[in-house]
């Protein structure tokens, strides 16, 4: 009979340490599940930043593409608008200057025509 009871405390332990092998393949096939899972979340989470940087660069280099157009319009605009000044006060000067010559002879039509033709004259020349 003590034979017996020594036999089943075996079978028992035996039984126990089976169990507790079987727990422990269990919580390491968990902690290796949830290892690769973590490795996973961390290479999306990189893949996502990286996307998002991308998309911000992508948005900053347009934008800065957009303001650099934006200026050099302004600037050809203002040039323009700058000539096209110094053309109307070059034209008033000259005028001026004709009607001092040609004194008392002078007249609207002679004005008029004086003024075109140095008009068409300046914008040939620009």
């Amino acid at each position: 009979k003590r034979k017996e009871l020594i036999d089943k405390q075996f079978k028992d332990a035996d039984d126990a340490q089976k169990q507790a092998d079987e727990l422990k393949a269990q919580y390491q096939s968990e902690l290796e599940d949830v290892e690769q899972e973590k490795k996973q979340i961390l290479v999306d989470a990189r893949a996502d930043a990286k996307k998002e940087y991308n998309k911000i660069i992508d948005r900053a280099q347009g934008d800065a593409d957009r303001i650099k157009s934006d200026a050099r319009a302004a600037a050809e605009f203002e040039t323009l608008k700058a000539r096209r000044a110094v053309k109307e006060e070059l034209a008033a000067l000259a005028m001026e200057t004709a009607e001092k010559v040609i004194g008392e002879s002078a007249s609207p039509e002679l004005d008029s025509d004086l003024y075109d033709k140095f008009l068409n004259e300046s914008s040939d020349e620009s």
